[in-house]
Parts: structure tokens; sequence; C-alpha cells
């Protein structure tokens, strides 16, 4: 973050294991983050410009879809209170990639999270069972092309519904990064790959980027962003999980 003092990041944890939120803020001070970590004043409030939040040197936000923190961790933030995402229970050969609000149910918060991944169903769900699925290796090339990936974003925009995040597998294959930086109208080095939980050693090449400040919030359009330290640009921060 000190090399890039322009960035806005985000974190989301996938907490299944219930990471106390005491361990998270050792963690962010031995890093010296913990005065960088924005809160905001409640889940409905409006999010800042991205401009304001960089003057104030608040510019890392922290979601946790499993909220195990206390009054003393207050920018950790409980993912669904802010974020909605669709479902990523689509199956091949024929999957919906829908922008349904999924997780809350039926709720739509003030982000949005794309789950754009393609699963292999093994069994399916019944009535006192969930299916059984793991993710789709064979077509990940046409899962992650720039085609499928604007034609979900778009679909979700004509429905009004503003993309803050993209979660794909197979993040290092196919157009990802150069997907979104096409819908954010940026470009960047080709040689930059997917962030796989460090920044990866091209992301000291790219130079910082200056966010847009005319009145756009942080959570409607996310502006110019950076996701761990790689200078990831403007409303959609790609986040690759662990299937690479």
């Amino acid at each position: 973050m000190t090399a890039n003092p322009n960035e806005v990041i985000t974190l989301i944890f996938e907490n299944h294991s219930g990471i106390p939120g005491a361990t998270l803020q050792s963690l962010f001070q031995a890093a010296g983050l913990i005065n960088s970590l924005y809160t905001p004043a409640s889940a409905t409030a409006a999010w800042p410009t991205l401009g304001s939040m960089v003057s104030s040197g608040k510019r890392l936000v922290v979601f946790s879809d499993v909220l195990n923190a206390t009054s003393a961790q207050p920018w950790v933030l409980g993912y669904t209170d802010y974020i909605t995402e669709n479902t990523y229970e689509n199956f091949a050969p024929n999957p919906t990639f829908g922008c349904e609000a999924s997780r809350p149910a039926g709720i739509r918060r003030g982000l949005t999270l794309l789950n754009h991944q393609l699963n292999t169903l093994l069994i399916p769900a019944t009535a006192t069972s969930d299916a059984a699925y793991f993710p789709d290796y064979t077509d990940r090339a046409i899962t992650n092309s720039a085609a499928s990936i604007a034609a979900h974003v778009a679909k979700c925009t004509a429905q009004n519904i503003f993309v803050n995040f993209i979660e794909v597998d197979f993040g290092q294959t196919g157009d990802v990064i150069a997907s979104v930086d096409t819908i954010n109208g940026v470009s960047r080095p080709k040689t930059l790959a997917v962030a796989n939980g460090t920044a990866p050693a091209a992301a000291s090449s790219v130079p910082s980027q200056t966010p847009s400040t005319s009145g756009t919030s942080a959570g409607a359009v996310m502006g110019l962003a950076g996701l761990l330290g790689t200078a990831v640009a403007a409303r959609l921060i790609v986040v690759s999980l662990g299937f690479l």
C-alpha cells in the first residue's frame, strides 16, 4: 500500500474457520496497516468517494462472511450486511450465470459480487441434502473468456444491478483481468497475472493511478482500486479463488 498510495484495497475473507477479529487485528497491526482500515458509519450509510478515502488514509476495506469480531474490530464488516451475490451453483453444460440475489436471499445490498464460475455436478440436490459438485476444469477458458464475462456483466447491468466484484475459478486461465480492464476502460501491462494470495512480481511495475473523485461513491462504482497491492482498476475487483 505504501508503494501504491492512490489505491483503495478490498479484502474478502471466506472465514470458514471462524478466525476471531482479535487475530486479524494483531496481523494488521504487525503489517503496519491498522490505521488504514476503513469503518463505515453503518451498513446502510452511503460509501465515501474514493478520493476522500485516499485523502483520509482509510483505504483498506475488510469483509468477512463469518463475523467473528467484537466492537474492538468495527472495521471487520459482515459480508452479507454489505454485499449481495448471485448463486455460484452454475452447472455445465448449460449454466445460467444469473444476477439474482442469492445471498442474502432476496435482499439487495449496496454492493454486488458476481459469481462467475462453472461447476460439474456429481450428485443432484435432494430434499435432505445439498448438491455435490466441483469446479469445471475442462471449460475454464470458455467460462473465463472475455465474451462470457462481458455477457454476464451486461445482463446484470441491464437489470440496474451494477457489479463491484467478480469471483472466478482458475483465474490465471482465460481473459479475466483483460475483461475487467475492458469493462472499466483501462489498460495494463499484458504480463500482469491474477493475484493469488500475494501480489505477483509484476505488480511493482504497474504505475499507481489516481482515482476518479467526480462524486462517484465507492459503493456504487469502486473506482480505481487495488487488489492485494495490484493496480486492478475501476469499478470491478477480481477475486481469484484457490483453484488455479
